[in-house]
């Protein structure tokens, strides 16, 4: 009688999780050995990545997902510079937002009240979180003038060649037009394609 097929024997055998493992192994040495090298094939770290510049447009006054993104956005705000947050709505949704604050500039700014009582206690555990004061200078209100419109702009017009992440969390019903677009505009206007291009 012939023995068993060689897939069967016991000895042979090797599960997908001990397969999983010995790929998952292979890939964090090969990773970790590419980051020891560094760029050209150097033997030394990997240089910083520079930091993010971020602006955000929040319709914060809406359904409550945005005060809680912005949560932990100021939790991470360590992690980029915060060139603007720029508030969208001018009044607070009824019914379903049941904030204090009832205009998205309000809301935002409570929510900076309370990134700057624990400010100090971030520092602690980590360096480079920006001021609830420098927070504060750079959040404005994207409805009622152009205040989110100038923002962008003079963002843009910064002596800084990383580019500008912009994050829109909303502008749906009872928000203002977005600010981007309406720099994009106001740009394209005023500066021609070229000064659109750059």
């Amino acid at each position: 009688k012939p023995g068993p097929k060689p897939a069967e024997r016991p000895d042979m055998r090797i599960s997908n999780a001990a397969t999983a493992a010995l790929v998952v192994s292979a890939a964090l040495s090969s990773l970790a050995e590419s980051r020891a090298q560094g760029p050209g094939g150097r033997p030394d770290a990997l240089p910083p990545s520079p930091r993010l510049r971020v602006i955000v447009e929040t319709d914060a006054g809406g359904d409550p997902d945005d005060e809680q993104s912005l949560v932990r956005f100021l939790l991470y705000a360590n992690e980029w510079d915060v060139e603007g947050l720029i508030a969208n709505r001018p009044v607070a949704r009824p019914g379903e937002n049941a904030n204090p604050e009832r205009t998205g500039l309000g809301i935002v700014r409570r929510l900076l009240d309370a990134y700057g009582e624990v400010h100090g206690r971030l520092e602690e555990n980590h360096p480079g979180y920006p001021s609830k004061r420098l927070l504060w200078d750079r959040t404005v209100a994207g409805y009622g003038d152009d205040a989110g419109v100038d923002l962008v702009v003079a963002a843009v017009d910064r002596d800084d060649p990383r580019p500008i992440w912009f994050q829109n969390w909303g502008t749906d019903r009872g928000s203002a037009p977005s600010s981007l677009k309406r720099a994009l505009d106001r740009i394209l206007a005023e500066r021609g394609p070229e000064g659109y291009a750059r």
